[in-house]
């Protein structure tokens, strides 16, 4: 079991133990099992805080014909977004790379969203590494989305791109007559 698992138990055992000697009225006057019962609490939490897992960048190694390149993949939502808007069509191109990486592809996510006026779906797919893969849709609990898109109704009909790869950004941009925002 995890480290960070036992700080959680902990922790949730102590507040029980607050809890239900609160509610007991013969342990009012038992100040030491309250002081017991906190301490636990709070070695549980921090515990919890200093083990739990944090998701660092990785390096990941893409092999093309050329050899491998090294190449950053994205692995938190609070790293750097690329947006682009491009016209609101029925068709879109979508460049060979992985839309995570830009390495070479070897799957293909499907990346959905609903217009509000017409309710129609837009559903695109998107080439990516098995790597990536891995990283944004292997983990329990998590995924992280290489592409987000969504309309823009107002005051002309768009459809705006997030892509966590520059370089991917820039070729969806350029082949869709799109505009790479700064």
């Amino acid at each position: 079991m995890k480290k960070s698992t036992i700080g959680l138990i902990i922790f949730a055992f102590g507040l029980i133990c607050i809890i239900g000697g609160a509610q007991d009225p013969q342990m009012k006057g038992q100040s030491g099992f309250f002081v017991f019962s906190a301490i636990l609490c709070a070695a549980g939490l921090i515990l919890f805080l200093i083990s739990r897992k944090r998701s660092p960048k990785r390096a990941v190694t893409a092999v093309d014909a050329d050899g491998g390149i090294t190449t950053e993949v994205k692995s938190t939502p609070g790293e750097a977004i690329y947006c682009v808007w491009a016209e609101n069509t029925t068709s879109y191109s979508i460049p060979l790379g992985c839309c995570a990486c830009s390495g070479p592809a070897e799957r293909r996510i499907t990346i959905s969203c609903r217009e509000t006026l017409g309710n129609r779906i837009l559903s695109l797919e998107f080439p990516i590494c098995r790597p990536c893969y891995k990283e944004r849709y292997q983990q329990r609990w998590k995924v992280i989305e290489p592409v987000q898109m969504w309309p823009i109704t107002s005051p002309v009909r768009r459809m705006q791109f997030k892509f966590s790869n520059h370089d991917y950004a820039e070729m969806f941009a350029k082949m869709n007559k799109g505009e790479l925002l700064k």
